[in-house]
């Protein structure tokens, strides 16, 4: 994304590195770093970006991991029917050779969904363990209206920050090893609260005040 990204709600497993891009109304979702030229507009369009773990991802790992053991019993089945049947001695009748080759087809296939399946698994673990480095980096402007949404990285963290007002990049939002929100100017290299420039909440507190 080169230009300009309008009111799309665009998901990423990795990185959006794109620091000539603006992104104005619409949500974002990465699942590592994203690097823009500005976010939000001077109209107050809501804008939303979310940071860290993508519930996409993991609800489809549960799914595709819940189809493991399925496969598994498919293809002992299937390979221990084949083998009961080559161990038959003499010459085979036409319907056995014919049910000879269903179960080598039935084989071969409940094998190659279960090798899809595993690939699939083990990409998602590689995107999961990517996720460790995340961040937002604003070049240009930030302006009020802004959502940023960290869902959390390695357990820790759960927050939004509410920008309230407008700021000049570079910027650079992440979270400190405890997972509470860093505001860092990229110019100076000094850290600022980021209070001055948003309002935190606290995903627990949110969930509480949603069941209450």
């Amino acid at each position: 994304m080169e230009n300009e990204l309008v009111n799309g709600r665009v998901v990423v497993a990795g990185a959006m590195r794109s620091p000539g891009c603006c992104v104005v109304g619409g949500r974002l979702t990465c699942g590592r770093a994203v690097d823009v030229a500005t976010l939000g507009s001077e109209s107050r369009v809501t804008t939303e970006v979310v940071l860290g773990a993508l519930p996409e991802l993991d609800g489809l790992a549960a799914q595709l991991a819940e189809l493991v053991p399925a496969l598994e019993q498919r293809t002992q089945k299937a390979l221990g029917d084949l083998v009961q049947l080559q161990s038959v001695k003499g010459k085979m009748s036409h319907s056995q050779a014919e049910r000879l080759t269903e179960l080598e087809f039935e084989v071969a296939e409940a094998r190659g969904k279960m090798a899809s399946v595993t690939q699939r698994l083990e990409k998602l673990a590689e995107l999961t363990k990517v996720r460790t480095s995340v961040e937002l980096i604003v070049r240009a402007q930030i302006y009020a209206g802004v959502k940023i949404i960290w869902n959390g990285v390695g357990g820790k963290g759960g927050w939004t920050l509410e920008i309230k007002t407008d700021a000049r990049g570079p910027l650079r939002f992440d979270a400190d090893e405890a997972g509470r929100p860093r505001l860092r100017d990229l110019t100076t290299g000094s850290e600022s609260d980021v209070a001055t420039l948003a309002r935190v909440v606290w995903a627990e507190r949110a969930s509480k005040a949603k069941a209450a």
